[in-house]
């Protein structure tokens, strides 16, 4: 029998059974996966969670990353850097031609 997963937070849990049924949707369905797989549309949906010796295979398969079917097992990559500086000129830029199209300004608002 498979070890069950060792999930830190209810939460954790919820994500990665999320990704799970995104996968299967994603791939056409619980039969299309399940060929895709080798196994028995039956038992694909007796899965609550990825199994270990299949979440590399579910990736490959449904395109979900491994660290989202299992955090457990698989850590999220580094997410890329944040430059607070481009983010609020992006914001700033955003917002003055949400303003020129508009026509209007946060002071000219009445409340």
């Amino acid at each position: 029998m498979a070890a069950r997963p060792r999930f830190t937070s209810r939460r954790q849990a919820f994500a990665a059974s999320s990704a799970l049924y995104r996968g299967i949707a994603a791939a056409g369905g619980h039969e299309a996966l399940a060929s895709r797989l080798g196994i028995g549309a039956a038992a694909l949906r007796g899965w609550t969670h990825c199994p270990t010796a299949r979440v590399e295979a579910v990736a490959a398969a449904t395109g979900v990353p491994a660290h989202e079917l299992r955090p457990d097992l698989f850590p999220a990559p580094p997410s890329a850097p944040r430059n607070d500086a481009e983010q609020a000129t992006a914001a700033h830029l955003a917002a003055a031609r949400h303003f020129a199209l508009t026509g209007r300004t946060l002071s000219s608002e009445r409340h």
